[in-house]
């Protein structure tokens, strides 16, 4: 080792004898690795000796991957493959291939060099069998791997794919300067390679759609009629889930009006012709012809020769699928629940109600079947049969889980209950890779450990076993999968995480600056998918796809990308300030620039990818790494859409403060008070006293003028990441109800009609005049009392009646305030119960002896602060910003002085975030990558050792000790 270090500094390269920092090495020299080793280098450079010594022999840096160490018994070795002088090549099928051509014999010199470190540099062998070593060349691109690996491989890739291992047509037509041109990513998108390729794919298509069926669904479910009645059921009753999808969706739309091919074996792709010669890819196949072997995926010339020439093609016709996929989520939107939007031709639904309402009904003639969920299912089947003349398929029970599960049992065109008694049954006999979540990796891990992959033979494997392979999340997730429970909701409103465009088709370059230039387009294309949907992002991962060593340089699908090595690096993006930015330019440049530091030939790059996450929404509080902002409907707004038109900000916005604390009732027991102890009371007493003089300072102030009704707009807006403007939110129920009412309209004075009394409205002033000595109510509610609840009025009093009592309830649920029969009671304030008495003492209110918890991003409680927390330990990643950790430490001080208990919620908190940072490192042992995980764990660590001492400080001025967890 030595030796080695000495010929790479003469040369001026940098030896580090330890890995600290992997972030600044280009490559890691060694003989042998352990396992886990393999897992955390798994993305750098990790090459044999024998690459130094062939490097120095050629005075280059020659190709490392045919020095790249792998694990035991993948048949690698060290020196000996440099000092083969012989062996026999494996010639391609294609002849204008690029080879690399075996090393030229080392000089004296390195010879020497050879043999001064050869009994250090000697590869450790097998442990199970001696590796032979044979004589030969170093391995090269044209050498073929058929040897099987450990995880399966993906269905319709490789072994069933192709039908030539190499597309000699496109070896051919590469030669041609105007063919790359014009069919190729040289040039970037200057002739329209971008455009073109997104306005053929059929997978930017379903993406695009997918996010339109979402915003389709907030908006509709408002909107649309119910096809059948609803019951609403008894708490605790059984839950229905449905899992509807379409029948092979593509082929089924375009077979609905080619009736002459129905029952024939038919595929969908985009060439029709080629022969069994034709690499085009299917993209859906008619159950005919999966009956004779093919499958989505696979070669349009392997397709034909199983079918033979019964096969037909029929082309895409994206109109009519998203016509379709529209169609079948409004009939769905009638029967529903709720809905979650899978993709344009899936969805998961809730129709519990339905389904009650249906077991209650009279029973129908000529029905089906006698339960009444299959026959809601039947109809469901028969209204999206009548508007789109294609097939679908319904799983039901009582979980989504079940449901999807259920679903591969009801395929094709039918209908299939499972039940959860029979749910262990069913599973028994699966493989785990047929459960939602498990991909090749998890099943690969689970088979390695457990010997099995069988459903059935893992139910004796224990909660912690499973955790310990898996992880804790996907260790209780399989875990509970296997026994058939899941506990996951529907989520109809998903918040989109990340912005991408990725290329792997037509990717030849021939130069780094076409690379580069091609990069760069690649991130305006992904900055005007950011500006259609309102985001900004701080974050940018690239991902390149390099040709294999073992692959051949035209792959067999015509310029696909074939077998690849895949390359990830992510790096910070931002914007002016420091701001999340959308800006092509910036995005591009930071993409170039990660593309550089991989130092890959560009003449072997295959794909690339852009994508970018940490999103910023325009249309709601912002998504970035930091905590959000605490109670935001109590801070003036800082940007606001009113009428159509964008109110900026000042210059310097004022910090946001926190919000006031809700007005305790007033009614202390004279008793109780009197019963404590002289110093307490005297304190209490005069925390009264000085809280009278501060009442009326401490109302939080309505915002005037121009930005006077921002904040409603803000309130009114769907409680969902959406892009949709003023006018749609102004359609929307609630929102038209206000609208109606006149809120939007500017007023200095007016007499509001639902209070009762005069109320002014400039900035100046912030609270109602009463008149006369009447209380001033909305309904049956106290103004005063609405405004302690932080009630918005104007809000509150376009609400239905019927509604206006659940939102009180709700908000004294959340401020956990009581009813205690004083001026706060609404019972006590109506006008129906007051009664005059001019003899009467007025008796000034007193506040409560019940203080109440600050308010962290608007939780109070303890379960609500924790959820807060995880979200900002599992948003910052590994390491929090200061400031985030600054206000989560000033908010558990004031809770030590802010209430009695407090301590006590401290203490919970506290711990939680203890759990938050083992659990996180704990998921970095073992995993693959950079060991990122388990240095998080540390950071979060040091931040709660930080809070804790920051909480003892309080702790200890109070109470004379610190705080023990």
């Amino acid at each position: 080792m030595e030796e080695l270090r000495r010929l790479i500094l003469l040369r001026g390269g940098t030896c580090v004898p330890y890995v600290r920092t992997k972030g600044v090495l280009d490559f890691i020299v060694a003989p042998v690795l352990t396992l886990a080793k393999f897992r955390e280098f798994a993305r750098y450079k990790v090459v044999r000796e024998g690459w130094v010594l062939e490097c120095v022999a050629e005075d280059r840096l020659v190709d490392w991957r045919k020095w790249r160490l792998r694990p035991e018994g993948e048949g690698e070795t060290g020196l000996e493959d440099f000092l083969r002088k012989g062996g026999e090549r494996v010639e391609e099928e294609v002849e204008e291939e690029v080879e690399i051509p075996p090393s030229d014999p080392p000089s004296p010199s390195a010879r020497r060099a050879i043999a001064a470190t050869q009994s250090l540099l000697r590869p450790v062998a097998p442990r199970l069998a001696p590796t032979v070593i044979e004589q030969g060349a170093p391995r090269t691109d044209s050498v073929q791997t058929d040897a099987p690996t450990a995880a399966p491989r993906p269905e319709g890739t490789w072994d069933h794919y192709f039908v030539h291992r190499s597309n000699h047509h496109a070896a051919h037509l590469m030669k041609s300067d105007q063919f790359r041109v014009n069919n190729t990513s040289e040039r970037g998108n200057e002739s329209g390679f971008i455009d073109k390729f997104y306005q053929n794919s059929r997978l930017h298509h379903l993406s695009t759609w997918k996010a339109a069926l979402r915003l389709l669904v907030a908006e509709a479910r408002a909107t649309v009629v119910a096809r059948v009645p609803t019951v609403l059921p008894e708490p605790g009753a059984q839950r229905y889930f449905f899992h509807v999808d379409f029948d092979a969706f593509f082929v089924s739309a375009g077979v609905a009006s080619r009736p002459h091919l129905k029952g024939k074996p038919v595929v969908v792709c985009h060439s029709s012709g080629g022969g069994r010669a034709s690499t085009s890819e299917v993209a859906s196949a008619s159950y005919e012809a999966r009956a004779l072997g093919v499958k989505n995926g696979m070669s349009l010339g392997r397709a034909r020769q199983l079918c033979g020439d019964d096969l037909e093609t029929i082309p895409y016709e994206f109109d009519t699928y998203q016509s379709h996929s529209l169609t079948f989520y409004k009939v769905l939107l009638g029967y529903a629940d709720e809905l979650e939007a899978v993709s344009v031709d899936e969805a998961l639904l809730e129709v519990t109600g339905a389904v009650t309402a249906r077991a209650l009904a009279p029973e129908e003639a000529g029905v089906r079947s006698p339960d009444p969920a299959i026959q809601l299912a039947d109809k469901i089947r028969d209204d999206i049969r009548a508007e789109t003349g294609c097939e679908v398929s319904i799983g039901i029970s009582h979980n989504i889980l079940l449901a999807r599960m259920a679903t591969k049992k009801a395929k094709p065109a039918g209908v299939f209950r499972l039940k959860a008694e029979d749910a262990q049954a069913f599973l028994a006999d699966l493989d785990v890779d047929q459960l939602p979540q498990v991909g090749w990796s998890t099943r690969a891990k689970i088979q390695d450990v457990f010997g099995s992959t069988v459903c059935g033979a893992l139910l004796s494997q224990s909660r912690d076993a499973l955790r310990r392979a898996l992880g804790p999340k996907t260790g209780d997730t399989i875990y509970g999968f296997l026994r058939g429970q899941d506990t996951r909701q529907l989520t109809p409103d998903k918040e989109r995480k990340s912005v991408s465009a990725e290329i792997n088709y037509g990717i030849r370059f021939r130069t780094q600056e076409q690379a580069d230039r091609y990069v760069a387009d690649l991130g305006a294309e992904v900055s005007k998918r950011l500006k259609s949907i309102g985001a900004r992002g701080r974050q940018l991962t690239l991902k390149i796809m390099s040709r294999h060593p073992d692959a051949p340089v035209e792959p067999p699908k015509f310029l696909g990308h074939g077998k690849c090595e895949t390359f990830n690096r992510g790096g910070a993006i931002a914007g002016p300030r420091g701001t999340a930015t959308d800006d092509a330019e910036v995005i591009g440049a930071e993409a170039v620039k990660l593309l550089a530091s991989m130092r890959l030939d560009p003449v072997e790059l295959r794909g690339v990818g852009i994508q970018v996450t940490k999103l910023e929404f325009s249309a709601g509080p912002p998504k970035g790494q930091g905590l959000p902002d605490d109670d935001e409907a109590d801070s003036p707004p800082t940007e606001a859409s009113v009428e159509g038109e964008m109110v900026a900000a000042p210059a310097s916005p004022p910090a946001p403060g926190p919000p006031p604390a809700p007005e305790p009732p007033s009614d202390v027991d004279s008793d109780f008070l009197a019963a404590m102890p002289p110093s307490i009371r005297a304190e209490l007493e005069a925390e009264m006293a000085s809280k009278r003089k501060r009442k009326d300072a401490e109302l939080p102030k309505r915002p005037g003028g121009r930005h006077k009704y921002a904040h409603i707009t803000k309130q009114l807006r769907p409680k969902i990441k959406t892009t949709l403007g003023n006018k749609a939110i102004a359609e929307l129920p609630l929102y038209s109800a206000w609208g109606k009412r006149g809120g939007s309209r500017s007023r200095s004075h007016s007499v509001d009609p639902a209070v009762g009394v005069t109320t002014s409205t400039t900035d100046s002033d912030s609270d109602v005049q009463v008149v006369e000595a009447d209380v001033p109510h909305i309904g049956d509610f106290a103004v005063s009392t609405l405004r302690d609840l932080g009630i918005d009025l104007d809000v509150f009093a376009a609400l239905p009646a019927d509604l206006r009592a659940e939102v009180v309830q709700a908000e004294r649920q959340r401020l956990g305030l009581r009813r205690t029969g004083g001026k706060h009671s609404a019972k006590a304030a109506s006008p129906a119960k007051r009664t005059k008495s001019a003899a009467a003492p007025k008796i000034a209110p007193t506040p409560a002896v019940v203080a109440h918890k600050p308010a962290l991003f608007g939780a109070r409680d303890t379960s609500a602060v924790a959820d807060v927390l995880t979200r900002w330990v599992v948003t910052c990643g590994a390491q929090p910003a200061d400031a985030d950790v600054a206000r989560v430490g000033k908010y558990l001080v004031k809770c030590v002085h802010a209430s009695m208990g407090g301590v006590d919620h401290v203490a919970v908190l506290l711990r939680h975030l203890r759990g938050l940072a083992g659990d996180m490192g704990r998921e970095g042992e073992g995993e693959e990558g950079e060991g990122s995980e388990a240095e998080a764990g540390l950071a979060w660590w040091s931040v709660i050792e930080r809070l804790k001492a920051e909480v003892d400080a309080a702790v200890v001025s109070k109470f004379g000790a610190p705080l023990r967890l």
